[in-house]
């Protein structure tokens, strides 16, 4: 996995990123993680749907995903976007208050824990956006709007996961490559994020750890 630059719009993927879809005051199309979080009218970006998660203590983890499922035959870079807030959040930026993503590809292979992580204490609305170029043709991706590891209140809006097609020139067989940011891995080892390229593919565990 590499991380690289478009200027192309992509073809959107996830289904209702902004939370305004509901059924039964739940966002449709999106599953809670763990302990999940709660629907949150008038509190998003344009005070329209958002998602709020809080989490008060050491334990329990909190979020929201969404399993895309494409069966490719081709390498196409995904574009990962989304929108957050917080309040009085504990500790510095890592992957515990992240957009969290898990590839698996055709071949069974996985990636876990491609993320981007958002500032910790009290702030407004801020995006974090991140381009991912595969290895290998994609079964399926998940998205986690995901909190653990931290204290304090967030709230999530605007999600999206866009496919582009491949530049011109771009290698078949792209090199793996990892950012020199550290976050814990779900299982709780010290890991490293997407971003510079290395030669060796990361190893991780997925949120489920599987």
């Amino acid at each position: 996995m590499r991380t690289m630059k478009t200027a192309s719009a992509g073809v959107p993927l996830l289904a209702n990123g902004g939370f305004e879809e509901t059924h039964a005051g739940r966002p449709v199309s999106w599953t809670a993680w763990r302990q999940g979080g709660r629907l949150a009218p008038g509190e998003g970006r344009q005070g329209t749907h958002g998602v709020m998660c809080e989490r008060r203590d050491g334990g329990g983890e909190y979020g929201f995903s969404q399993t895309l499922t494409l069966n490719r035959t081709n390498v196409a870079p995904f574009i990962i976007r989304g929108w957050s807030k917080a309040e009085q959040v504990s500790g510095s930026p890592d992957g515990g208050y992240a957009l969290y993503v898990d590839i698996l590809y055709t071949d069974g292979t996985p990636l876990w824990g491609q993320t981007a992580s958002f500032n910790c204490g009290t702030h407004d609305w801020e995006q974090r956006q991140f381009i991912l170029l595969p290895d290998k043709p994609v079964r399926s991706l998940t998205l986690h709007c995901l909190f653990r590891g931290h204290t304090g209140k967030v709230w999530f809006d605007d999600a999206a996961v866009e496919e582009v097609a491949a530049p011109a020139g771009a290698p078949a067989h792209p090199t793996h490559g990892t950012r020199e940011d550290s976050a814990r891995t779900p299982a709780g080892r010290r890991g490293r994020i997407p971003g510079v390229l290395r030669r060796d593919p990361p190893f991780r565990r997925s949120l489920d750890g599987g």
